[in-house]
């Protein structure tokens, strides 16, 4: 499930990793 978190900017977090967006 990939959900937007509003401590990061362009980072989302998917499960338990966190993956940068371009």
């Amino acid at each position: 499930m990939t959900k937007q978190i509003p401590q990061p900017p362009t980072k989302y977090w998917i499960g338990n990793v966190y993956e940068l967006e371009p």
